[in-house]
This record gives C-alpha cells, sequence and structure tokens, in this order.
C-alpha cells in the first residue's frame, strides 16, 4: 500500500487536479504542482489546518506564483496555532521534474530564506524535496557556466541521459550553506537518484552532523536486465558499488531503496536477483510495489505488460518478507546505543505515558515520557519532553520496525554530537594508554 506522501505527491502530479485536503504535521508536495497555472491556484488548492483536535499546518499558495519558484510562501500565522512545537519538514523543495521533463532548482537563496523562516517558528527539521533531488543545479546567480568538476561528476559506473546546459551550485553546495548557517536544524532530502553521489556530497554528510545519515538509494530491481529495459542507467554491480562505497565513507549510514516486481517481461531468474539484491544491501526500509504500467512512458511505448498479476502478488508478498527479515537485523543493531530523537508527539499507542520520534537514520523511538535533565545551561532541573526536543535515548528494545528506548535527557542538537565527539576521544587516549 503506497503511503499516504505518495498517494499525495501523485495526486499533486497530476496535470488538471483541484483538491482540498487536511494534512498532518508533515506533508510533501512537487514543484511543478505550483505552477502559476489557475487550475493550480490558491481559490483552487486549499490546505487548510486540521481542528485543533489533530494539530498540523497549511500552506497557501499564491495566485501569482513565480515561474521559478523562487519563493514558496507560508501560510498566515493566525491560521497555525503554536507552530513552533510542530516538525515540518514540507516548506522548503529544491529541483523538481517539470512536466514537460526538464528539471528545475530553486536558487540557493531563496531555500535559504525559506529555511531561515521556519528556523524563527521554531522548525527543528527540514526535508528537502524534488525528484532527483542531488541533482539540484543552481545556476541563476552564474554570468558563465561553472567549472565542471569533481562535484559534477556522475556516481562511478552511471549514466544519463539527461544533458545539463548550464552548470552551477550542485546539491553539497546547498546542504553546505544550510548546514553550516543552521547548525541547531536537522536536514533530511529526498528523492536522490543514484547516478549523483559525488564523493563531495558523501563526506559532507559524514562531517555535518546537522545532514541525517539516511540516504534513500533507489534500486527498482536487482537484475541488470531489467535495468537496462527500465533505461535506469546502472547495472546491478555499479549500484552494490556505490553501497559499499557509501558505507565505507559513512559507516554508520540507514539505507532504504524502492522496489519493483513484475516489470515487463521478468523472469524468476531476474526476480530472483532482487531478492538477493535485498538480502546483501539490508535495507533500513523499502517501498514496495507491483508493476503497473502508466500510459506515455517508455515501456508503455515499447513493452507489454506481460507479467500476470497473480505471479507479481506472489513475488511481492516474497520481497516483503525477505525485507522484513534483514531489517530486523538493522533494527536489533541498534540495542545498546545512545540515539538523539527528535520527538514528535505521543505514541498513538500508548498516548497518555509514551513519546515517539525519530533518529538521525530515520527510525522510530517510543519512550516512557517522564521527566528527565535537560543539559541545556540556561535551563535548570528534570522535565518531561516535549514536541520538537531533542532527546537522548537509551535504545533497549527493537521490532522489524521500531524501536523502544529510556528517555536520558533531554538536550541541543549541537552539544548532542559534540559530546560525542569528546567520548570519543576520551576513548581512543585510553585505548592508547593502555598499549
Amino acid at each position: 500500500m503506497a503511503s499516504p506522501l505518495s498517494s499525495l505527491s501523485s495526486i499533486l502530479s497530476q496535470p488538471h487536479c483541484a483538491i482540498r485536503i487536511r494534512l498532518p504535521t508533515r506533508c510533501c508536495f512537487g514543484l511543478q504542482s505550483l505552477s502559476p497555472k489557475p487550475h493550480l491556484s490558491s481559490s483552487r488548492c486549499n490546505l487548510r489546518t486540521p481542528p485543533p483536535s489533530r494539530p498540523g499546518f497549511s500552506l497557501t499558495f499564491s495566485r501569482k506564483f513565480s515561474q521559478s519558484h523562487s519563493h514558496l510562501p507560508l501560510s498566515n500565522k493566525s491560521e497555525v496555532p503554536s507552530l513552533h512545537s510542530f516538525i515540518a519538514q514540507a516548506a522548503v523543495a529544491s529541483s523538481e521534474v517539470q512536466p514537460e521533463g526538464r528539471e528545475r532548482s530553486r536558487p540557493v537563496e531563496s531555500i535559504i530564506r525559506e529555511v531561515a523562516e521556519l528556523w524563527k517558528e521554531g522548525v527543528k527539521e527540514v526535508m528537502l524535496l524534488g525528484q532527483n533531488v542531488n541533482s539540484y543545479n543552481d545556476a541563476s546567480g552564474f554570468d558563465k557556466e561553472v567549472e565542471p568538476g569533481a562535484n559534477w561528476k556522475l556516481s562511478e559506473g552511471f549514466s544519463s541521459k539527461c544533458k545539463v546546459k548550464e552548470t552551477g551550485l550542485r546539491f553539497s553546495d546547498l546542504l553546505d550553506r544550510l548546514s553550516t548557517e543552521f547548525p541547531e536544524m536537522r536536514f533530511r532530502y529526498t528523492s536522490p537518484h543514484p547516478k549523483d553521489f559525488p564523493d563531495e556530497l558523501l563526506y559532507l554528510m559524514r562531517d555535518r552532523y546537522n545532514v541525517c545519515k539516511s540516504i534513500h538509494l533507489p534500486a527498482q530491481t536487482g537484475s541488470s536486465t531489467v535495468l537496462e529495459r527500465m533505461r535506469r542507467g546502472y547495472t546491478r554491480e555499479a549500484y552494490l558499488d556505490l553501497v559499499q562505497k557509501i558505507r565505507r565513507i559513512i559507516p554508520d549510514v540507514g539505507i532504504t531503496s524502492d522496489f519493483i516486481c513484475g516489470f515487463c517481461g521478468e523472469t524468476e531468474e531476474e526476480y530472483a536477483d532482487t531478492i538477493s539484491l535485498l538480502k546483501a544491501v539490508g535495507y533500513d526500509m523499502a517501498y514496495m510495489f507491483a508493476y503497473s504500467m502508466r500510459e506515455k512512458t517508455h515501456a508503455h511505448r515499447n513493452y507489454v505488460d506481460d507479467v500476470p498479476d497473480n505471479i507479481k502478488q506472489r513475488r511481492l508478498a516474497e520481497m516483503i518478507e525477505v525485507f522484513r527479515e534483514s531489517t530486523g537485523q538493522c533494527y536489533d543493531s541498534q540495542i545498546g546505543t545512545v540515539q538523539l530523537v527528535l520527538v514528535e508527539g505521543p505514541n498513538k499507542r500508548a498516548p497518555d505515558t509514551e513519546l515517539i520520534g525519530k533518529t538521525d537514520r530515520g527510525h522510530r523511538v517510543s519512550f516512557k515520557n517522564t521527566p528527565v535533565p535537560h543539559w541545556d545551561d540556561d535551563v535548570g532541573g528534570n522535565q518531561n519532553p516535549r514536541v520538537g526536543d531533542f532527546v537522548e535515548v537509551r535504545i533497549l528494545t527493537s521490532t522489524r520496525a521500531s524501536l523502544f528506548g529510556e528517555a536520558l535527557a533531554i538536550t541541543k542538537l549541537s552539544l548532542f554530537y559534540s559530546n560525542a565527539d569528546e567520548a570519543i576521544v576520551d576513548e581512543q587516549n585510553l585505548k592508547s594508554s593502555c598499549l
């Protein structure tokens, strides 16, 4: 079943849609849906704030929206009660494929201004959203092309049919600015393409504590022959080499993915390659679907959707089961560690006694809502964590989809990682003295 965010994204991608929908605290939308076309003006696309019993925030679309998407107008503060207590991830987008197939990137300075507004409102985490978001290319401030150095190289073994006419600032440049100027804000991004992971981006993710160590790396299939029919621009071997490279540079990274089974002409042997890839990589999370052909695509023009539905569903069930076995090991490895959790709200299974939030890697963590120390020098005494707090949590148990832990303290993003670095240095010094 597709996630609500995926469903919303699909709805907004349609060329002629008028929607009226209530959004939860987290929401996503595409830049191409915010074009200055009348059928997507604020009068037709009205996102309202949910009632007080279900907190949320609204986004009002401007009728005269700039073609360059240089600004995503925030909603009126009066429409958003207690926005500072929410964790909003959707008010910033970076690049998006347009209906005519051309990618557009918002200027860096525009995104910096948006994030600054969110920071003033108390937002602690921002998701940079875009189709092939790491293909970001801001050439708006350059009179001539930027020299295409190593930062413009594709991942080794990957190719692209899209030719870049003007080169500018890349995604790593954007993340560099954001993570430097907002040290107490956490940044995620989705959805990237495996072809655009230059070394600079990976090293930046490793070195900046406020860029989450979580990478969505869509594979689609584990078969090189199916990847060729899909025109993905890489092979199974190139994908696995990239996974190894990512984990070598960022050892504690969490990797998620997308998979499709039953693509046109997929044989049992090709499907088996997908199963073996799932086992080889060991994903934190994955979106899995049975293939469904869409009109006006390369597959629709050139192939036949010839895999029977019952076979697709059988393969999908097997994929899910294999994934659950591997992800269980991933979650179990977190037991005993101390994770920084950004509190999102009460745990729905125990709303009166437990809170829930996400770690840097995107793992869901629940814990008892009890008073704990606050490491901020300006705050004294113990207090209960609140929505929007960063909380140190020791992981005690795990399931295949979540973690449970014990809250240790409320802290700040920079303080947590500063203390972690000091602990590593102390441990190294202790080992050296014992030699």
